[in-house]
């Protein structure tokens, strides 16, 4: 990974969830459990420095487990 200071580029940020059955994520990030398990989901941010002209991009991945709580 390679990192450096300035002004970052705009990116954008894309969302995904690997078992649907699990749950859903939008378009912003927002997760809707559908049923009680486990799942992995992630987020990536994907740009273009015009001034390197590099494609910038860092990807994020994460278990997500949805519980049952009692009341």
């Amino acid at each position: 990974m390679l990192a450096s200071g300035g002004p970052q580029p705009e990116s954008t940020v894309e969302f995904a969830i690997k078992n649907i059955t699990v749950g859903a994520i939008s378009q912003n990030g927002v997760i809707e459990a559908k049923v009680i398990g486990q799942t992995l989901i992630g987020a990536r941010a994907v740009g273009f420095d015009s001034q390197s002209r590099h494609v910038i991009y860092s990807q994020v991945d994460s278990v997500l487990l949805l519980l049952k709580f009692h009341h």
